[in-house]
């Protein structure tokens, strides 16, 4: 048994609406589903290449680290295109890495999640 893909990241929102505004209109992200679990707020978001997020409000989020996954990646299909598009949207954006075989940057969401963006898949790794 091998495993296919990854489902779907979850990550913790401060402000659950400024959060699915980011996804949406930065990452091209739709609403699938949202709703209320033992008194917290979530949504289901999806991109059109199929591939999910879940985000939870918490109160108690700080955005300062701690444990916590670190980063998630991603590969958009216009590398500096891109990383153009997210400053022209205030968005903070790190410097480029280049590596032997691929580059990628780091882009910060509201709640202060670092997501990497990479060339090609597995371009960070």
């Amino acid at each position: 048994m091998n495993m296919v893909g990854i489902d779907h990241v979850q990550i913790e929102a401060k402000d659950l609406e400024e959060t699915i505004s980011f996804w949406k209109s930065v990452l091209g992200f739709e609403t699938i589903d949202l709703g209320l679990r033992l008194g917290m707020r979530w949504v289901i978001l999806k991109n059109p290449g199929n591939h999910y997020i879940s985000i939870h409000e918490s109160r108690s989020v700080d955005n300062k680290p701690g444990p916590r996954i670190t980063h998630f990646g991603i590969v958009v299909d216009d590398f500096e295109g891109f990383r153009d598009l997210l400053k022209t949207k205030g968005v903070r954006v790190d410097a480029i890495n280049v590596y032997d075989k691929s580059r990628s940057y780091y882009f910060y969401d509201p709640n202060n999640h670092k997501v990497e963006v990479s060339e090609v898949w597995g371009g960070g790794l």
